[in-house]
């Protein structure tokens, strides 16, 4: 893509620092509709090929969507110091990222409201980004759109309801990081994200 295209999506007085970046390296950035299962990822060269692969959705708003792109430029530039003999979310791979995130707050593209969820997320360095509920929360504020519903985590347990797909569940306790829940529907449990988007059911 051409980067000059860029700068819309990022937070203001980002984009050109994220392209001078972006232009040191021999990388494809693509830029993807919404996807259920990542918000982005990092592929590197493909054999006898030079093209570093970024991908980022879409529907991310600017601040969500700068913090996943380091997230990935961080794994391209581990690749290119390590290859394998670094894991992919390791210590070499947390410090890389801690220092690119760190630019960009101490620059102040970052608002009020999200530098102190973001000083913990530096911290813990979360191998997925919505593992950081309390980063997810704050970030949410800041969306494009106001999703219609609630999230799972404000709801009590044994609420039923109504997930995006259709599916009825009764929520149940929470495990580590995210809910067990039961679907009513198919009669088998899983585990959903605290920050899923559902429809509480009336009970009953």
């Amino acid at each position: 893509m051409a980067y000059e295209k860029l700068a819309k999506y990022l937070p203001e007085g980002s984009g050109e620092k994220v392209i001078e970046l972006l232009k040191q390296y021999p990388l494809q950035l693509r830029l993807v509709p919404g996807r259920k299962t990542k918000l982005g990822d990092y592929r590197p060269p493909a054999r006898q090929g030079r093209f570093h692969r970024i991908s980022v959705n879409l529907n991310l708003n600017r601040y969500a969507f700068l913090i996943i792109l380091l997230h990935e430029i961080a794994h391209m530039q581990i690749w290119m110091r390590y290859k394998r003999k670094a894991k992919p979310h390791g210590a070499e791979w947390k410090a890389c990222y801690r220092g690119l995130l760190k630019e960009y707050m101490d620059s102040g593209v970052f608002p009020p409201g999200l530098e102190l969820p973001l000083k913990h997320h530096m911290i813990k360095a979360h191998a997925s980004f919505t593992s950081d509920i309390q980063l997810m929360k704050a970030l949410e504020k800041y969306d494009h759109k106001k999703t219609n519903g609630y999230s799972l985590e404000e709801i009590p347990i044994k609420t039923k309801f109504q997930s995006a797909d259709g599916k009825v569940f009764i929520k149940g306790e929470k495990l580590r990081t995210r809910y067990r829940c039961y679907c009513v529907t198919n009669k088998r449990s899983y585990t959903i994200h605290p920050m899923a988007k559902i429809i509480p059911v009336e009970q009953e």
